[in-house]
């Protein structure tokens, strides 16, 4: 399989910090942070219901995040050889 060097490897990653790093989403760490959410796992399985919970009301924003969570989970269910 072909990785994309300039494609962040969300497998990797962990924190929520590098995670919205990758997404050009910096500005949303302490909202994070300040929920007590550090690990990407915390968050893998958030809906947009979390996302207004979080005072994230922006709909390109929480498509973007969201998008971005199932892009993360798929990766991580076709590393461990499941497709869901």
């Amino acid at each position: 399989m072909f990785t994309d060097p300039n494609k962040p490897n969300f497998v990797q990653m962990t924190s929520i910090q590098e995670w919205l790093v990758s997404l050009n989403q910096t500005d949303l760490i302490q909202t994070f942070v300040n929920s007590r959410y550090l690990n990407l796992s915390q968050v893998l399985h958030f809906d947009r219901n979390d996302l207004l919970r979080l005072q994230i009301y922006d709909d390109i924003r929480q498509n973007l995040l969201l998008e971005s969570l199932k892009q993360i989970q798929f990766e991580l269910n076709f590393q461990s050889g499941f497709l869901v």
